[in-house]
């Protein structure tokens, strides 16, 4: 459904992970198409229809953006770390 994640892996030690934008019902063969944001570069297209797709926990590879971790720590109290992330390719 619209806001939940999948993610596939795609040519060599590659990985992708996108957003479903509109949903879609499976057909009587479990296959189904949905539209995912961001769009699906070229060359990161599914190998083949058999291509396993992760609905469950699905997950990137990404790196840490430089610059943007942030760190509010408070021995008394739970403290915060925040930072800001990128899909790598």
């Amino acid at each position: 459904k619209p806001g939940d994640y999948i993610a596939y892996d795609y040519l060599t030690e590659s990985r992708a992970l996108h957003r479903i934008s509109a949903g879609a019902v499976t057909d009587d063969f479990g296959m189904m198409t949905v539209e995912v944001r961001p769009h699906i570069r070229n060359g990161w297209e599914i190998g083949s229809p058999m291509t396993t797709v992760e609905l469950y926990r699905p997950s990137a590879k990404m790196i840490v953006v430089p610059k943007s971790y942030s760190e509010n720590i408070d021995v008394q109290r739970n403290g915060t770390i925040s930072f800001e992330a990128i899909q790598t390719v």
